[in-house]
């Protein structure tokens, strides 16, 4: 009889306390050693699990690199800094970002045999500030806000050594091949491309790697007007300082920003390529085709605006351990 009794009281603890030993399992948390930022990763698989200690690592960094990159760290609805972030995790391939949290189903699937989970966490933690910080007026400026987003995540993914560095030309190349070869392409603007969810769909590629291609191209033509001393950083600081969730950006204050940040125009830019119809002419602001040949056969570049391509696309390596990864510092 005393055995009894005491079997059912074990199994009665055991039913009062396996919710939280449930909860334990699927749940952890843990503070990030370089951002200082509180993370709770929430696990719907067992799976993904194995990507932790690498997934912490992306993100602790991405957010210090972007914290960088916009002069200021990612901003809550009420203007606070974020302290704490949430991630639901699955298997798949997707990822979706909100205030404070990021959904994401990982796997090793590869987009164009080189696009991995490790880019999306860092194209969706970028959405921290150009989506969540600040926002657009509406859909049509999803350009910017998925292109430009996926631009700077190329050049995050470059100088972390996601992306290898004998294959930073290569990479950067893609999006072009896929946005001169994108449905609608010319006969549809960018913005109205994404100007509903069903719009987007359709023309995802044109949406997101004409954005990509219109924040290279501006890249490029900035550092050029500029001999370098002006770069897309000063246009995304810009944005960041003058817009919010209660203030949100359009294709118009995007060029007023633009012009305020560099002392460049480029309304007509935006007149022709991004609220019209034309095609960017990528060949008339720079070949990265050549570029990749010149230095795969270590041909010497006399071109100033090829020069320029190579110094955009030019990372110097440091080493570290973290994450089983290199860390790179941008020339």
């Amino acid at each position: 009889m005393p055995i009894s009794k005491l079997l059912a009281t074990a199994l009665l603890t055991l039913l009062v306390f396996l919710p939280s030993i449930s909860l334990a399992k699927d749940e952890t948390t843990d503070t990030l050693p370089i951002s200082g930022l509180l993370i709770s990763i929430e696990y719907e698989d067992e799976e993904p699990r194995k990507y932790e200690p690498r997934l912490k690592f992306l993100i602790d960094r991405a957010y210090v690199e972007y914290t960088e990159l916009f002069n200021g760290p990612a901003l809550k609805v009420n203007g606070k800094p974020y302290t704490h972030l949430k991630l639901k995790i699955s298997h798949g391939f997707y990822g979706e970002a909100d205030p404070e949290t990021i959904e994401l189903g990982l796997s090793d699937a590869k987009l164009f045999g080189f696009y991995n989970w490790e880019m999306m966490v860092l194209h969706e933690v970028l959405h921290f500030w150009n989506a969540e910080t600040f926002r657009y007026t509406d859909d049509q400026e999803q350009w910017f806000n998925e292109g430009v987003t996926e631009y700077l995540t190329f050049r995050l993914a470059a100088k972390i050594g996601i992306i290898p560095e004998d294959e930073v030309i290569s990479s950067f190349a893609k999006p072009i091949s896929t946005y001169l070869s994108a449905k609608g392409i010319g006969s549809i603007s960018l913005r109205e491309a994404a100007s509903t969810d069903e719009l987007k769909r359709q023309h995802y590629f044109l949406v997101y790697h004409g954005g990509f291609v219109t924040g290279m191209v501006l890249d490029h033509q900035i550092r050029v007007n500029s001999k370098g001393k002006k770069n897309l950083t000063d246009l995304m600081r810009e944005v960041y300082a003058s817009n919010s969730r209660h203030c949100p950006y359009s294709q118009s204050s995007l060029i007023r920003s633009l012009y305020k940040s560099t002392s460049q125009d480029h309304s007509k830019f935006f007149e022709n390529y991004v609220d019209g119809t034309e095609i960017i002419p990528v060949g008339r602001y720079f070949d990265i085709g050549k570029l990749g040949f010149s230095q795969a056969f270590n041909i010497e570049i006399k071109d100033p605006k090829q020069q320029v391509l190579l110094d955009m696309l030019t990372f110097e390596r440091l080493e570290t351990t973290q994450g089983n990864s290199e860390v790179t510092s941008e020339r």
